[in-house]
C-alpha cells in the first residue's frame, strides 16, 4: 500500500478536528478511515514525525516529551502567584492561566530538588507528615500554660499565627497511642471540674 506525502496525510487528519489519541484511534477503528492514510503513522512517516499533537493539530505535546523551565525559575514563576493551598495549586493548572513549561505534577519532574509544596508554593508550610513535633509531655504542657476551657477554644487558637509549627493542630490524632487521653487532659481542664465540685 503506498501512503500519501505526510503533508498530505496530515492535512486530512487535521481537517477531521480530532482532540486526542483516543480519537484517533477510534477513527482509525472505524470505516471511514482512507487506505492511503497510515492508522500507524509514526513508524509509516519516521522522518518528518513530530508527535500526535503535531499529527491532529491539537499540538499538544506528551508529558514524556515536554522540556520545563529548570526548577528554579519554575518555583520563582509559582511564588509570583501568591497562591496559599496545594488547593489553589489545582485550580491554577485546571486553568488556561499555566505555562506549558511549567510542569503540573512538580514533584514528578523535579524529584532532585523537590522539598514539598510549601517550597514550591513559597508559604513554606511542612506538610502534617513531614513535621517533626514536641513530645507529648512537653506539648501539653504547653496547651496547659494556655489556660484554655475547652475544644472549639484550642481549635480557634490553632487557627491564628501564634500557633507555634511544633505543636500539632490535632494533637489527638498526633498523640494517638503516645499518651493521649483527652481533651480535659490536653487542655488541664480536668482538674478544674473536680475542685470545683469538691
Amino acid at each position: 500500500m503506498k501512503f500519501r506525502s505526510f503533508k498530505h496525510a496530515r492535512d486530512y487528519v487535521q481537517s477531521l478536528q480530532l482532540k486526542n489519541e483516543r480519537e484517533w484511534i477510534l477513527f482509525c477503528k472505524s470505516n471511514k478511515k482512507p487506505s492511503d492514510i497510515p492508522s500507524v503513522p509514526r513508524q509509516y512517516y519516521t522522518n518528518e514525525w513530530k508527535g500526535l499533537g503535531d499529527w491532529l493539530g491539537t499540538y499538544t505535546i506528551a508529558p514524556q516529551n515536554k522540556k520545563f523551565r529548570t526548577f528554579k525559575k519554575a518555583r520563582k514563576f509559582v511564588h509570583s502567584l501568591n497562591l496559599r493551598t496545594y488547593y489553589d495549586w489545582l485550580d491554577f493548572c485546571k486553568s488556561n492561566k499555566k505555562p506549558s513549561d511549567i510542569p503540573s505534577v512538580p514533584r514528578q519532574y523535579y524529584t532532585n530538588e523537590w522539598k514539598g509544596f510549601g517550597d514550591w508554593l513559597g508559604t513554606y508550610t511542612i506538610a502534617p507528615q513531614n513535621k517533626k513535633f514536641r513530645s507529648f509531655k512537653q506539648a501539653r504542657i504547653f496547651a496547659r500554660n494556655l489556660k484554655l476551657k475547652n475544644h472549639l477554644q484550642w481549635v480557634q487558637y490553632s487557627k491564628t499565627s501564634n500557633f507555634p509549627v511544633d505543636i500539632p493542630s490535632t494533637p489527638n490524632r498526633t498523640y494517638q497511642n503516645k499518651g493521649w487521653i483527652g481533651w480535659s487532659d490536653w487542655l488541664g481542664t480536668k482538674k478544674k471540674s473536680l475542685q470545683k465540685n469538691s
